[in-house]
């Protein structure tokens, strides 16, 4: 649990804008140009927007949300409701009307910013369900009817602004009696389990996160961070805006899209990125691609380069260092990895992931190319990270080693346990979902199964709750085995089923650009993606890429049969939580019909 030694949220921003006002904070494009904002204008901003809420009557410990996807005016609200000693309540701009419903009457939200008209109709929808609302506050007010429950972002800074010249200790009064103890945000879960439940995390848990990460990686004014994952998500939050921006004042620049980042890093070159597993994955599955359409030589030449970068990265990993290997690196590097540093902006020196687990094989890679990706590990609950690799204790494979304040260890049954000053004050309005998370003793169960090695790094090798148990008694974790085949160029997504059956089948949405060509290529005509996954010829195909991906698998993790499917599984569909992990239950519940026909048909086979 939290206390009060160290600093607020609002403490550690303040003295940022102090210390550096005229300094950039904050990045964001509007028509085709970047525009930057000082933290001497975040502080006026996040003020005015304090002095409004107060007005409005927010009080210390009321809940407000924010409905929008990444852009300014969410970290500007984020500071200005904590500024009012108020709670922030984080949804995805993804939510469906019912989802938004449950979190807004759980968390008993008084005020909501939200980002435009299409999220403003999500609210006033609802608006009679949730007695607690009583005011909207618009990003973008094009076509909202302004009216005295319903104000636009930039009039809230213009009369909040004149409120702080009126009385100058209207805002001061609320953030100096914040104390890190005090509750900061209530960060709904994703859901991949059941119902979201609300973590309450305090200033202390998010600032003993920062400090402690600041503490093991180098992070400065210099720096310059690219925000594409959700602020909605605690690890953005806290890895890229709380450590990077708020507490080292480093640069904070906001993605116009996922769609836009290849761009965006190629226009403002940053020097940070904090991802999940997935942008590695598709930018490995793109190099790839290219390489295998390529000339013969150019294959050849990438070949020996991605070997010479992948003995130098281990020679280095064992302290080596052989004089003619860096010759033969740096010509590599010249030849091939100059190219793939410019996909990303050729100034990257930090590349974290977490999130869920990243294939060694892809880590490798990366490593190889001379962009190692530094993977971490933690949980909404513990405001994220426990661990981390760093560029003095880095080892493909593992989550890294615990943080300075955070203590990780391993239960008889495998569990992760963790404890420390980053760990939630509870489930909000849950107390016995609270008591069951937690041991007697007061280590947070995570639900994660993992092991710790001699030299302190942890290794997460997958959810407690989704291992696969085979009616032969075999327990398989999905994870890994998931992973390795999505390095496979012809597939796109993945899931292990087999929960009590005699055998491990999956469901597979192939990589239909690579699949499309190679049916071209061989002769092979069809019309749809539906109508290409029914063709002999490709499942064939398809189930000879598994066996061949998959062949060092022991025998009973081989996947015997495989269901392929046409549609991609999104955040839409309700397949993909906002941070792209499968939805395993939504999944085996939208094709239990496909599913039952696979294994009732191969009931009389013999594995």
């Amino acid at each position: 649990m939290a206390n009060n030694k160290g600093l607020t949220i609002v403490e550690s921003f303040l003295n940022t804008c102090n210390r550096q006002p005229s300094s950039t904070a904050l990045m964001h494009k509007i028509k085709d140009k970047w525009h930057a904002i000082t933290f001497d204008e975040f502080k006026t901003k996040t003020l005015s927007v304090s002095a409004l809420l107060v007005n409005y009557g927010i009080e210390s410990g009321d809940r407000v949300g924010i409905l929008s996807s990444n852009r300014p005016e969410w970290v500007i609200a984020d500071i200005g409701i904590l500024t009012a000693g108020a709670v922030t309540v984080p949804l995805y701009d993804t939510l469906l009307s019912v989802q938004i419903e449950h979190i807004l009457k759980d968390s008993e939200c008084k005020l909501i910013f939200v980002e435009n008209k299409s999220q403003f109709l999500k609210i006033k929808e609802l608006n009679s369900r949730i007695p607690f609302l009583k005011y909207i506050i618009v990003m973008d007010p094009f076509g909202v009817p302004l009216e005295e429950t319903v104000s636009s972002f930039s009039e809230i800074l213009e009369k909040g602004g004149k409120l702080l010249n009126a009385e100058k200790d209207l805002v001061r009064n609320r953030y100096e009696k914040l104390v890190p103890d005090d509750l900061a945000s209530i960060v709904y879960t994703s859901g991949t389990t059941g119902i979201p439940k609300g973590v309450m995390l305090s200033h202390g848990n998010f600032m003993s996160n920062a400090q402690d990460i600041l503490s093991v990686v180098n992070v400065n004014g210099d720096d310059l961070i690219l925000c594409f994952l959700p602020l909605s998500h605690v690890l953005e939050r806290t890895a890229g805006f709380f450590t990077g921006c708020v507490t080292a004042g480093a640069k904070y620049a906001f993605a116009e899209s996922i769609e836009k980042v290849g761009d965006n890093l190629r226009e403002i070159t940053p020097t940070i990125l904090v991802a999940v597993p997935r942008l590695f994955e598709k930018v490995y599955a793109r190099i790839m691609n290219t390489v295998q359409s390529s000339s013969t030589l150019r294959k050849a030449v990438f070949r020996w380069a991605l070997r010479t970068g992948e003995r130098s990265f281990r020679a280095k990993m064992q302290g080596v260092v052989k004089p003619f290997g860096e010759v033969k690196q740096k010509l590599a590097t010249l030849l091939v990895f100059k190219k793939i540093h410019e996909r990303v902006g050729g100034n990257i020196r930090l590349l974290i992931s977490g999130g869920a687990p990243l294939e060694p094989r892809i880590a490798e890679f990366f490593a190889s190319v001379g962009l190692s990706v530094y993977e971490g590990y933690g949980l909404t609950e513990t405001s994220p990270v426990t661990n981390v690799n760093r560029p003095d204790k880095y080892r493909i494979g593992t989550v890294g080693t615990v943080l300075p304040s955070v203590e990780v260890k391993i239960a008889q049954d495998g569990e992760i346990l963790v404890k420390g000053p980053n760990v939630m004050k509870g489930y909000y309005k849950k107390p016995e979902a609270t008591a069951e998370v937690f041991t007697q003793d007061g280590w947070l169960k995570t639900g994660d199964i993992g092991r710790i090695d001699e030299d302190g790094f942890l290794y997460v090798t997958d959810r407690k709750k989704e291992i696969i148990v085979t009616s032969g008694g075999k327990n398989i974790a999905p994870q890994p085995i998931e992973n390795l085949l999505k390095t496979n160029s012809y597939i796109n997504q993945v899931m292990l089923i087999g929960d009590r059956k005699h055998f491990v089948a999956a469901l597979v949405v192939p990589n239909f650009i690579n699949l499309s060509d190679w049916a071209g290529n061989n002769g092979i005509g069809f019309d749809t993606h539906k109508n290409l996954i029914n063709l002999p010829q490709i499942i064939e195909k398809m189930e000879l890429e598994i066996k061949e991906t998959a062949k060092n698998l022991p025998r009973y993790e081989q996947i015997k049969k495989i269901i392929l499917l046409a549609d991609e599984w999104s955040i839409e569909t309700g397949e993909l939580t906002p941070t792209m992990k499968l939805k395993r239950q939504v999944i085996l519940q939208n094709y239990r019909a496909l599913i039952e026909d696979l294994y009732m048909q191969a009931s009389s086979d013999s594995y």
